[in-house]
């Protein structure tokens, strides 16, 4: 299943805000499919065609950026990929129209963060 089928964000042209500026982030995210979801949190697909959550962080002058990324198989409970985030508790990427407990609001498309 391709991301661009589950995140209606990925649709949406790519705009200046939804560029992460890490040069090694090019070696398994394309470019090309950064999209800003909060601060500091941005959706991709890699190069292999999955579903990446990005996080970024300054560290020393420097923009830092992490990625997990999931294979989406079509099961599943539509969470992506949970991780923990910087501020918050945790994160959780999800599938557009995924209904979340109240325990776990968004913060952004496809954004849910425990502890926000």
């Amino acid at each position: 299943m391709a991301p661009e089928t589950v995140f209606a964000v990925l649709s949406a042209p790519q705009q200046p805000q939804d560029v992460v500026v890490v040069e090694e982030l090019r070696y398994w995210v394309d470019p090309e499919t950064t999209r800003h979801l909060a601060e500091g949190y941005y959706l991709g697909v890699s190069l292999t065609g999955d579903a990446c959550l990005i996080t970024t962080r300054e560290e020393r002058d420097a923009l830092v950026a992490e990625a997990g990324c999931a294979t989406l198989t079509g099961a599943g409970n539509g969470v992506v990929l949970e991780s923990d985030g910087p501020g918050v508790d945790d994160v959780a990427l999800v599938v557009d129209g995924f209904e979340p407990p109240e325990s776990w609001p968004a913060v952004g498309p496809n954004l849910l963060a425990r502890g926000a």
